[in-house]
């Protein structure tokens, strides 16, 4: 057995490998997906890129990968144990050129993402999130959210440099967005399958999508310290989707910041309930907020998914502990405070969410113009829990 692994790189078609003697070597790499290659003014090359994933993966003896396969198969793996690997180029996306890692060993395989920086924004998010994640993964053992593992950065580049991180791939996930169905012009969840095919979501699943979400949420929000996952989107593709024998998987797979969104003053036990509140309300907007396809027109989730995500919500705060909260448990706290809100508060809630988004985001119109729909909607489903 050689004693280095055979390294292929690979676009994401998978017709052929790429090499130095490939057309695309010295093509630059569009620096997200709605770009044309040929209007990419990007430093960097799909050689360089591929240079830096096999530099990463070679990097003091291959450690970050034999310890990231160890750990994910429960094996203790050596260098001579594989065969070979392929790096595949599986998008371009706004922060980060994931990599496909598929790495064969003798009676098994593996496979890792290696998340790579080009752009200025996912520069300046890639450290932050390689932290947060590993301080996640940590504290809570969700297994909707990946494992990572050491950060290795490399200046590879002339004038430029390439971040990356190495974690967990989830074999068999998706990503999904709001699309119109041209059978019936509907608006619907499509599924990206690169093994399965593009495939719109039955509708009767949707809610589904919408309940997982919100409860992976919920789960990584701290209730007594505020802090959660924000900024996050269904754009960015930041969660992906399996669909499994007629049931839905969901996971998270980047959290760019993990922070309080509100700071409360001189905190006490009394603010948890309306700090909850604040939580679901913006939760409730961002779970409808989507680009048709990814990149088209923002778009806007049908009423199903403020069911969801109450639902998806209350199912994860409900599971929460809070030493000497009160005599209540916090679900008893909240159900009774849910017992007590009006409508007109609701809105007044709902007001002051609004004035702390930036004016100029994209969403303002759009959420503007569905705002009361959106608070009848989100205050019958309260009003049904109790």
């Amino acid at each position: 057995m050689p004693e280095k692994p055979d390294i292929r790189f690979v676009l994401p078609d998978r017709k052929q490998p790429v090499d130095a003697s490939s057309n695309l070597w010295n093509k630059p790499l569009p620096m997200d997906r709605k770009a044309a290659p040929e209007a990419t003014d990007s430093p960097v090359t799909y050689g360089d890129y591929f240079t830096f994933a096999r530099n990463f993966i070679e990097a003091n003896h291959f450690k970050t990968l034999i310890n990231a396969v160890s750990f994910i198969s429960g094996k203790q793996v050596t260098i001579p144990d594989i065969s070979k690997i392929r790096i595949i180029l599986a998008k371009h996306g706004a922060f980060y050129h994931p990599a496909k890692i598929e790495i064969s060993l003798s009676d098994f395989a593996v496979e890792l993402v290696l998340n790579t920086a080009i752009s200025r924004a996912g520069k300046d998010c890639i450290e932050r999130e390689f932290s947060v994640l590993k301080r996640l993964t940590q504290k809570y053992h969700f297994d909707f959210l990946p494992q990572v593992f050491d950060e290795i950065i490399f200046p590879e580049i002339p004038d430029s440099r390439l971040y990356a991180f190495m974690g967990e791939w989830f074999n068999g996930f998706s990503e999904f967005h709001l699309s119109i169905d041209p059978s019936d012009g509907k608006q619907k969840i499509i599924v990206w399958d690169a093994d399965r095919g593009d495939f719109y979501l039955p509708s009767e699943k949707e809610i589904d999508v919408y309940t997982q979400t919100a409860k992976i949420m919920t789960s990584c929000y701290d209730v007594t310290s505020f802090e959660q996952i924000f900024p996050w989107h269904h754009a960015a593709g930041d969660f992906i989707l399996k669909y499994d024998t007629d049931r839905i998987f969901l996971r998270l797979i980047t959290i760019r910041q993990y922070a309080p969104m509100f700071h409360i003053d001189d905190q006490d036990l009394s603010t948890l309930p309306d700090a909850a509140m604040l939580f679901l309300l913006n939760l409730s907007i961002r779970t409808r907020l989507d680009r048709l396809d990814g990149i088209g027109d923002m778009a806007w989730a049908d009423n199903v998914a403020v069911k969801g995500t109450v639902k998806g919500f209350l199912s994860a705060l409900f599971q929460k502990s809070i030493p000497d909260f009160t005599s209540l448990s916090f679900e008893e706290t909240f159900k009774t405070y849910l017992e007590k809100i009006t409508r007109d508060d609701l809105d007044n809630f709902f007001r002051m969410l609004i004035d702390s988004y930036h004016p100029d985001a994209p969403e303002i119109p759009l959420i503007m113009s569905n705002i009361d729909n959106h608070i009848n909607t989100l205050y019958t489903e309260l009003k049904d829990v109790i």
